[in-house]
């Protein structure tokens, strides 16, 4: 099971490096290991929210001189930062390590990824998306196949978000039909960004349902942010098909990987002690 969580946030920092020109992460990555510290203190989702918005700002402080994150950190870093009414897709990849925590638990999955993505923005449908993406790093861990998630997303959103849910049916569809990225492209063009993410991360690990590689070399590709994508695309197979398929070459390069590691095993540790439902 450790191995799990290791392979889902080894995964995750994987994608996010390979869409940077220095190879290294990203936001998306560091952000990522906010909430899976947060999480591992096992508190209620409004604590949790608090904690979580404490350590973003703590972070801001640190990284406002650093080119890859100097926008969003100089932004958690101000001492009256309220959520954005507009934000990226970076809280989508965020959420990940809350479907691994609550892998047993889909009530709680879905309460401390609005918790996650709350502090990020105040968009809704960003927020629902930031849920679906959690959701999918559950059905990923639990070894639901790949081909049920648009089906069982779709079901969650219902009602909730039609725009989501259109964009998970149409990719779906678009996988089934033909797997071809340009098309998809032209598609994905037509949503906001956290759809957007949601979708293409869907789009790659359906196409690909069983080669990281692969479906980590389409994330790349797409035209919109592409290194949110990855990061819930490596995170979902990584979960999903365990260390061994993460390549060598991409492990052994990777940066700090073994603070990776560590959160990955912390997370293990909180997780064990969260209730099944």
């Amino acid at each position: 099971m450790l191995e799990k969580f290791q392979a889902a946030m080894l995964g995750l920092a994987v994608g996010d490096s390979m869409c940077r020109t220095d190879g290294k992460w990203s936001e998306e990555t560091q952000i990522a290991l906010i909430v899976s510290r947060c999480l591992s203190l096992n508190t209620s989702s409004e604590e949790y929210e608090k904690y979580f918005s404490m350590e973003l700002a703590e972070w801001g402080k640190t990284q406002e001189k650093d080119s890859r994150n100097a926008d969003l950190a100089t932004y958690f870093a101000a001492e009256s930062a309220s959520p954005l009414e507009n934000d990226s897709t970076c809280q989508v990849a965020f959420s990940m390590p809350v479907g691994f925590y609550f892998h047993k638990n889909i009530p709680k999955t879905i309460d401390f990824a609005r918790s996650t993505a709350a502090v990020i923005t105040n968009e809704s449908s960003s927020q629902c998306c930031a849920v679906a993406s959690a959701l999918m790093g559950l059905y990923a861990f639990l070894d639901v196949p790949v081909g049920l998630w648009g089906n069982e997303l779709t079901s969650f959103v219902k009602g909730i978000d039609n725009d989501l849910m259109e964009g998970i049916q149409a990719t779906t569809l678009l996988c089934a039909k033909h797997k071809k990225i340009d098309d998809f492209n032209k598609y994905l063009s037509g949503f906001n960004p956290a759809i957007a993410t949601v979708c293409g991360a869907l789009f790659c690990c359906m196409s690909y349902p069983n080669s990281i590689d692969k479906a980590l070399e389409t994330a790349v590709k797409m035209p919109i942010d592409n290194d949110a994508i990855a990061s819930v695309v490596g995170s979902c197979m990584g979960a999903k098909m365990g260390l061994k398929a993460i390549s060598e070459e991409k492990i052994t390069h990777l940066e700090n990987k073994q603070l990776v590691l560590d959160a990955a095993t912390e997370l293990f540790s909180g997780s064990k002690t969260t209730e099944a439902v």
